[in-house]
């Protein structure tokens, strides 16, 4: 990936919001609210891999899942 990527991820039934985090750990709790579905990072270190997660939220702030499952990336 470039060093700003852009992150994304299809709609969830009922989902208002959503909550994403992205690391350089293996894993993270989602704790970054968006109403979109599409998020440009800013800028990442070059040669680091990275992971991601997202969680979608219903209109009482209710978490719909656990969440996205773990995904990674290599910044080139």
């Amino acid at each position: 990936q470039s060093t700003t990527p852009t992150i994304s991820w299809g709609a969830s039934s009922s989902a208002v919001s959503y909550r994403y985090c992205y690391s350089t750990a293996t894993t993270c709790s989602p704790n970054i609210s968006t109403t979109s579905r599409s998020v440009l990072l800013p800028t990442l270190t070059r040669g680091a891999t990275y992971f991601w997660t997202v969680a979608a939220l219903n209109s009482a702030g209710a978490q719909r899942a656990t969440s996205s499952g773990t995904w990674r990336f290599t910044v080139r």
